[in-house]
C-alpha cells in the first residue's frame, strides 16, 4: 500500500513539473556549482603563500645550520644518487664562510648490487668526500649511539673505541 502511495506521488510531481521548472533546477545547480568552485580557489591561493612562507623559514634554518656547522653530511640515495643531490645546496655550502667541508654519504647501498656502489663511489669522489652507508636499523642502532662522558673528560680507551 505505502508503494503504491509513493509511486502515485512521484507521478503527480512528474506531471507538475514543466520545462520552466527543469531549467530553474539547472540553473539553481549551476550557481551552487561555481559557488563551491570559487570557494576552492580562494582556499588554493592560501596554499601558495604558505608554501612562499614555509620555503623562506626553511632557507634561513638551513643557513644558520651551515653557519653553525663544520661538517655538513649531504645524503644520497644509492638507487638514484644524482637525483636526490641538490646543487645548489652543495655550493652554498661550499661558498661558505669558514671552510665549511660537505661530505656526500650514499645511503641503501644494501639495495643496489656492489659494482654499481663502488662505481658510484668513484664518480662521487672525483667531486666531493663520500662514504657509503646501509642505515640497517636492526644492526647499526648500537653503533649510532651518543657517548654519556664529554670528549674532554673521556679516557684514552674509550676514545679509541668504536662505541
Amino acid at each position: 500500500m505505502r508503494e503504491k502511495q509513493q509511486v502515485a506521488r512521484e507521478q503527480e510531481r512528474q506531471r507538475h513539473r514543466t520545462l520552466e521548472s527543469y531549467c530553474q533546477d539547472v540553473l539553481k545547480r549551476q550557481q551552487e556549482f561555481e559557488n563551491k568552485e570559487e570557494v576552492l580557489q580562494e582556499l588554493n591561493m592560501f596554499p601558495q603563500l604558505d608554501d612562499e612562507a614555509t620555503r623562506k623559514a626553511y632557507y634561513k634554518e638551513f643557513r644558520k645550520v651551515v653557519e653553525y656547522s663544520d661538517v655538513i653530511l649531504e645524503v644520497l640515495d644509492a638507487r638514484d644518487p644524482l637525483g636526490c643531490r641538490c646543487f645548489q645546496m652543495e655550493e652554498t655550502v661550499l661558498r661558505a664562510e669558514g671552510n665549511k667541508k660537505l661530505v656526500l654519504v650514499l645511503n641503501k647501498i644494501d639495495l643496489v648490487p656492489k659494482e654499481i656502489v663502488e662505481k658510484w663511489l668513484d664518480y662521487l669522489r672525483n667531486e666531493l668526500p663520500t662514504v657509503a652507508f646501509k642505515a640497517s636499523t636492526q644492526h647499526q642502532v648500537r653503533n649510532l649511539t651518543r657517548c654519556s662522558v664529554p670528549a674532554d673528560q673521556a679516557p684514552e680507551s674509550l676514545l679509541k673505541s668504536k662505541a
